[in-house]
């Protein structure tokens, strides 16, 4: 008989002890699916990684716009309510009652706007 090549031996793989035993061998096989195993690993840890510098920037972001809306509407209805005031205070027509009301209301602003400015400057100091 002509000798007939070999078949390769099945190994159950499914058995711990088979799969421990064959990753340890020094079968280029092996060392293939173990290098295999730790190229799919780094990738997973890499696009795990990529995934959560994604959600931290969108959170800045959206941190940074919701910050400057709310920054943006406050200085517009100041600046409404001050020119509101000034206009009242301005006026001839208006009644003594109307004047101090302005006044209050620009003295109020100013005070409003001076505390925040220098107040957050001030807490970093203590």
């Amino acid at each position: 008989m002509q000798n007939e090549p070999q078949k390769p031996k099945s190994l159950d793989l499914s058995n711990p002890e088979n799969l421990d035993k064959f990753l340890n061998s020094q079968s280029p096989l092996a060392e293939d699916i173990v290098t295999s195993i730790i190229q799919r690993e780094n990738e997973d840890a890499a696009v795990e990684r990529r995934i959560k510098e994604t959600d931290a920037q969108v959170k800045r972001w959206k941190g940074l716009i919701q910050t400057s809306v709310m920054y943006i509407v406050g200085g517009i209805l100041i600046l409404f309510i001050g020119i509101a005031s000034y206009v009242i205070l301005t006026n001839p027509k208006a009644e003594n009652d109307e004047k101090s009301w302005a006044r209050t209301t620009l003295t109020s602003l100013a005070t409003g706007v001076i505390g925040f400015l220098f107040g957050k400057q001030g807490s970093k100091d203590s």
